[in-house]
Parts: C-alpha cells; structure tokens; sequence
C-alpha cells in the first residue's frame, strides 16, 4: 500500500499545481503587465530615477554642431540649367505669331535682346506684322539669342536686318553691320550685292550702305544700274571720300556718260 500511496500524493500535488495556473490565468492582469507593474515597483522601492539630461548625453559627441562639413550633393550652377532650358525650349512662355505660324518662345529670351518686347505687357501671344517680320528672319534673331549665328546668304541678312531694326534689337543690328564691314573690306562686290538687295526688297539703308561703295565705284560706274541712279545719289557717290579710281579724270569721265544718258 505504501508505494501505492506515494502516487496518489503526487497525483494530488500536481492538481493543486495546475488549479493554481487556472487562478493565475483567470487573474485581471497579463503575464506582461504583471512584469511592468512588479518593475515598476520595485523601481519605486528602490528609487532608480534617471541622473543624467539628453543635452548631455548628445554633447560628448564629437562634431555634433559642425553641418558645413557634411556630405552635400553637388549643384549644377543656375545660369548653366537656365541656359539649356532656353536652348532646348523647355516650357515655353510666350507664343510669336509671324505668317500665320505659331513659335513657342522664351518671353525672358526675347525681352533680354529686343527693346520692342520690353515695351509690351506681359502675354501669352503676340502678332508681328509680316511685311516687316518674316518667320524665317524671327527664326533666325531668337536663335541668334541663344546659339551661335549660322552663315546667311544677303538676301536673307537683309531681312534679319529689317527685323531687328523692327523689333529694336540693337546689339544685333550692330552686329550685323560690322560683319558687313569686314566682309567688304575683303570682298567689296560683296557690298554691292547687298545694295541691291536691299534696293529689290525697299530696304531704307541705302545711305549706310553708300559709304560702303567706294571701293566699288568702277564697276559700279561702268553698270546699267548707274545711268538708273537718281541725281542725288550719283552726286552723293562721287562726292565720296573713299571711291577707289585711278586718276580724277575717271570719276570726270564717269560723270559725263551719266549725264549724256
């Protein structure tokens, strides 16, 4: 019976223990909570406050207040990403209407070369005139603007030329007249053919590009054109400083056929 009464001792052991679990766990409190609140007193108990002050904590970092020496993405300078905006006509501003065509443009581009776009309100489409303004001429001052000018035949040059002296592009009309200086000194016929150029198309520079023909007075002399001239300008012409003859006895002669015409 002894050993028989031992297993019923433990039996009756291990049922007490597992009633003693079921309480626990019918208990208001969790396992997790039941942790805390016992931390929690015992941190009362034996009062374990905190000493020290995050200030503190962060200040015996080295280096902690130097930012100008942290890592920084480099930055492309502003005028170089404005440039390639304009260049490859990102977001137009402003649309020009020449010929019946529309040009999506830049209103800051224009503004910056052209004292007739200044003097206008700012807005989202303009009408120029075409007579005065071709597409091709308007082209050719906006990229001007913002590209290196490609080479022009004269016919073309003198449309730029009224152009800009129609939009008031000064820097550019200036430009233009001292490729047309250089030229000529090399190549003088060069501004003969520009003179009729600008003749054919009406062009009222005439008298700048009379200055110019002096080199050029034989063969102007000696051509159809010449018996064609006004008086005024026959007289202006040789009257001039710079024409390029031989003896005066020419420019005498040269006269003489003009008035025996």
């Amino acid at each position: 019976m002894e050993p028989y009464l031992r297993d019923a001792d433990k039996v009756h052991m291990n049922n007490r223990r597992i009633d003693q679990i079921h309480e626990l766990l019918r208990g208001k409190l969790t396992f997790n909570e039941s942790v805390a609140q016992t931390a929690a007193e015992a941190m009362k108990k034996e009062n374990l406050q905190p000493k020290i002050q995050l200030n503190a904590i962060y200040m015996q970092r080295p280096n902690l207040e130097n930012w100008s020496k942290g890592p920084m993405s480099p930055r492309r300078p502003l005028m170089e990403r404005l440039w390639q905006v304009f260049q490859r006509n990102i977001r137009p501003t402003l649309i020009v209407v020449v010929d019946g065509k529309e040009f999506h443009c830049h209103n800051l581009v224009l503004r910056a070369i052209s004292h007739f776009f200044r003097s206008l309100e700012v807005t989202e489409m303009i009408d120029l005139p075409s007579p005065m303004v071709t597409g091709r001429a308007f082209i050719s001052i906006y990229r001007w603007a913002i590209e290196p000018c490609a080479v022009m035949e004269s016919g073309h040059f003198m449309d730029v030329h009224r152009a800009a002296q129609f939009l008031r592009c000064d820097q550019l009309a200036a430009y233009m007249w001292q490729i047309v200086d250089r030229e000529c000194q090399k190549y003088p016929e060069k501004c003969v053919s520009l003179y009729q150029k600008a003749r054919s198309r009406s062009i009222a520079i005439e008298k700048t590009l009379f200055e110019r023909l002096g080199p050029c007075f034989l063969p102007i002399a000696a051509s159809i054109e010449f018996l064609q001239m006004r008086v005024e300008k026959v007289s202006r012409l040789l009257c001039l400083d710079t024409i390029a003859v031989n003896t005066e006895m020419e420019v005498g002669y040269r006269h003489i056929v003009y008035s025996n015409q």
